[in-house]
C-alpha cells in the first residue's frame, strides 16, 4: 500500500531535521525526497503494467534513501 506523497515528505522532514543541514535547504530535500520516492513507486507500477515485471518500492526503500542521504551530505562537507 502506497503512501502519500505529504505522508512522505513529512517523515523526510522529520529525519532531515535531524541532519546537519542549514534551515534553508531542510524543506527543499524533504520535499525532494518525497516526491522522488512516489515517482518511484510510480514507475514501478508503470513497469509492472508495461513490461510484467514486478520492482518492490517498500517503506524500508524510504528509509534507506533518507540514510543514504545523510551519509552523501556529510561525506560531502569533509
Amino acid at each position: 500500500m502506497a503512501w502519500p506523497e505529504e505522508a512522505l515528505i513529512e517523515v523526510a522532514a522529520k529525519y532531515i531535521n535531524r541532519i546537519d543541514v542549514e534551515d534553508q535547504w531542510k524543506a527543499n530535500l524533504a520535499h525532494q525526497c518525497g516526491y522522488s520516492f512516489s515517482l518511484a513507486v510510480e514507475m514501478a507500477t508503470k513497469m509492472e503494467q508495461e513490461l510484467r515485471r514486478v520492482f518492490y518500492v517498500t517503506p524500508t526503500n524510504f528509509i534507506e534513501l533518507l540514510k543514504g542521504l545523510e551519509i552523501i551530505l556529510e561525506s560531502k562537507k569533509k
